[in-house]
């Protein structure tokens, strides 16, 4: 009995040795994501402690599994459809909307500029979805907007009919909600006549693998065995004797160079659809030595990157820009650049929820104040 008594002290001991050693990795954890959060006192609080509670990983995942024991289908906005992942589009202030819609049209008086607009995957994969799952209205929202920019935009290119034909397909990544290399190429043969090409034929393109195994943003916020990894695709063409030069800048002035549009070394320790043009930055200035002299400025959100590859077929300069990850230094400087094309691409939940009216109006030369970058 002595004998069983001294192992259940031992046991109990380094079960709390390895509780407190946990507690003390937490606090250096709960510190830095104390830092890097914004907000209140409050707020900032609450996400480092969500960010660095112990056993926080291994509690999630059996919180997720408990609820899909139970029937569940839906954590903190993310739906699970069977081996994917979707996020419901919420809404935190619709009045930004309309300011941003104000924006966009002020743009594209001053730049001559043309619009595509972009529904998220909650839209498009609607038959994935519980019947009782609250939605936003994003087909009559887009059909409003597109008619509200029709009158100061060169062209509107409603995505939502778009996108809808083809929603048995894989518009969007199942852990991740930017658009596959699919939607890109859709987008990239609706753009055609808007920006004076002829779209290459699906024949004239190889479906070829880049990454396997790859789980996006999605999935580090709804871990679940059942949802299965994406695959990073790309379609490339099959006869293709253009040179790519890809330039991405921070807002501090720090860059990356790359010598192809898929740097699967880009993805290397990060977001594994980041092999797709790098992934996300303020300024990427792509070179395509063999397509026509000519020059797009390309205004948007990570939604444009899916594009991208294949306008650069038909332009030899391509810069995209994100407004929100912009310094003032940067938009100031793009004001003065002159380019054959302009056209911007945002997806609903940006429109929504983010404000990019200080970014647009430093781009059409009004000198507005930006939100820190953070």
């Amino acid at each position: 009995m002595r004998r069983y008594r001294i192992i259940a002290a031992v046991y109990t001991l380094l079960l709390f040795c390895g509780l407190l050693g946990s507690i003390f990795l937490s606090f250096g954890r709960f510190t830095a994501a104390y830092g890097a959060a914004e907000g209140t006192f409050g707020e900032r609080t609450e996400a480092a402690l969500r960010q660095s509670l112990p056993l926080r990983d291994p509690l999630r995942r059996w919180k997720t599994k408990l609820l899909m024991l139970g029937g569940g289908q839906e954590i903190d906005g993310i739906y699970f459809t069977g081996d994917g992942l979707i996020e419901n589009l919420t809404v935190a202030d619709e009045t930004m909307a309309g300011q941003n819609l104000t924006a966009l049209a002020a743009f594209c008086r001053q730049r001559e500029a043309s619009v595509v607009l972009l529904p998220s995957a909650c839209a498009t994969s609607r038959h994935l979805l519980p019947e009782a799952a609250l939605l936003f209205d994003q087909e009559g929202w887009l059909q409003e907007a597109a008619a509200q920019l029709s009158a100061d935009c060169g062209s509107v290119i409603n995505g939502y009919p778009l996108l809808s034909e083809h929603e048995s397909s894989r518009l969007f990544y199942r852990t991740d909600p930017r658009p596959t290399q699919l939607t890109g190429y859709l987008l990239y043969q609706a753009l055609g006549e808007t920006l004076d090409y002829i779209p290459y034929a699906r024949e004239r393109f190889s479906n070829t693998p880049l990454l396997y195994d790859c789980y996006g943003s999605l999935y580090t916020r709804w871990s679940y065995d059942k949802v299965r990894a994406d695959v990073v695709t790309a379609l490339l063409p099959l006869q293709d004797s253009r040179s790519y030069r890809m330039l991405h800048t921070a807002p501090e002035g720090a860059t990356a160079a790359y010598s192809s549009l898929y740097p699967t070394e880009a993805a290397a320790s990060a977001n594994g659809m980041d092999c797709v043009l790098g992934g996300l930055s303020a300024r990427i200035d792509v070179v395509a030595q063999g397509s026509r002299p000519r020059s797009l400025l390309l205004v948007g959100d990570e939604n444009a990157l899916c594009v991208i590859p294949y306008l650069a077929l038909h332009y030899e300069s391509i810069t995209f820009i994100d407004v929100t990850l912009c310094s003032e230094a940067m938009l100031d400087g793009l004001a003065a650049e002159q380019y054959d094309r302009t056209l911007l691409l945002y997806g609903t939940p940006t429109l929504l929820n983010d404000d990019l009216t200080g970014g647009l109006g430093r781009l059409t030369g009004a000198a507005v104040p930006l939100t820190p970058v953070p």
